[in-house]
C-alpha cells in the first residue's frame, strides 16, 4: 500500500464517484456525500493506493478552535477488510502528531461505528460534545501500527 498527499480535492473524484454509487444503492448506510472540506479549514487530502488503484481516501482539517480533525475517511468497497481504513487513520494520526496537535477529533457516521470501535480500541479518547458519533482521540496512545 502506498500513500500520497493530493494537491486538491478534485483529485479525489474517482473515490467520490464510488462513494456516490454506493450511497445510491438500496439499503445503503453511507452517510457522507463527499470527501471534501471547506478551504477555510486548510484541508489536506490523502489517498491509499493498492496496485495503482485508489483504495481509500482521508481528509485532515484544522478546526475553528485551533485543533484538528480526521474530517472524512472512505474506503472503496473492493478494498475493505484489508487494513486500508486503519492505515489511512494511522497516517492522519502521524501527521497530526508531527504538527504537535495533542489530540484529534474524529466524527463518525453510523455505518462506520464498528470500524472505529475496533480502531480506537484501547487508545485514550473522550466523547466530544453532544454529538453521538464524535470522539477526541488523545495522540501518543497505543498504536495499531506494527
Amino acid at each position: 500500500m502506498e500513500f500520497e498527499e493530493l494537491g486538491s480535492r478534485a483529485e479525489l473524484a474517482e473515490l467520490e464517484a464510488e462513494l456516490n454509487r454506493e450511497r445510491c444503492q438500496p439499503d445503503s448506510k453511507v452517510a457522507i456525500c463527499d470527501l471534501g472540506a471547506s478551504d477555510d479549514l486548510n484541508p489536506r487530502y490523502f489517498v491509499a493506493r493498492i496496485d495503482g488503484r485508489h483504495a481509500g481516501g482521508a481528509t485532515f482539517t484544522q478546526t475553528d478552535d485551533g485543533g484538528c480533525e480526521l474530517h472524512k475517511l472512505y474506503v472503496h468497497p473492493a478494498f475493505r477488510q484489508r487494513g486500508v481504513g486503519a492505515a489511512l487513520a494511522e497516517k492522519v494520526m502521524k501527521i497530526a502528531s508531527e504538527l504537535n496537535y495533542p489530540e484529534i477529533d474524529i466524527e463518525m457516521s453510523g455505518d462506520s461505528l464498528e470500524f472505529w470501535d475496533r480502531w480506537v480500541g484501547e487508545r485514550p479518547f473522550e466523547y466530544h460534545g453532544t454529538r453521538q458519533f464524535s470522539v477526541i482521540l488523545k495522540l501518543g496512545g497505543p498504536s495499531t501500527e506494527g
